[in-house]
């Protein structure tokens, strides 16, 4: 996993409350979207996700693809939680995440940024 993609998903991870419904161990292996019963799961490939979800609506890396406006049925989540992350390493799924949106933009809009190049290139 580059460092870009590991550092936006650690400061998504930090600055995203975790759900307290969900148990640690059954913490989104698999997200169904509400609309179908498509399913991503972790070890699916890039291509597997683009076919099923279509392309991301934001891609920050190769590796971190965003989906705005996701609806789920796997989980009871509230309504705010609207974001889908999705974090490929080796090529496969190894994270996936519901969240609010705006802390993933605050977060795509500093990666996008020259602060933020410049803290990526410092680690």
């Amino acid at each position: 996993m580059n460092k870009l993609t590991l550092l936006g998903f650690l400061t998504l991870s930090a600055g995203v409350p975790a759900f307290a419904q969900i148990p640690e161990s059954e913490s989104l292996i698999s997200i169904f979207s509400q609309d179908s019963d498509i399913s991503i799961t972790r070890g699916m490939t890039r291509e597997t996700v683009e076919f099923l979800l279509s392309i991301p609506n934001e891609t920050v890396t190769t590796n971190l693809w965003v989906y705005w406006n996701f609806t789920c049925k796997s989980v009871p989540i509230p309504a705010k939680y609207d974001t889908l992350v999705v974090v490929f390493s080796e090529g496969r799924v190894s994270a996936i995440r519901l969240c609010e949106s705006q802390p993933v933009r605050e977060l795509i809009a500093k990666l996008k940024s020259k602060t933020g190049a410049k803290i990526i290139a410092a680690k």
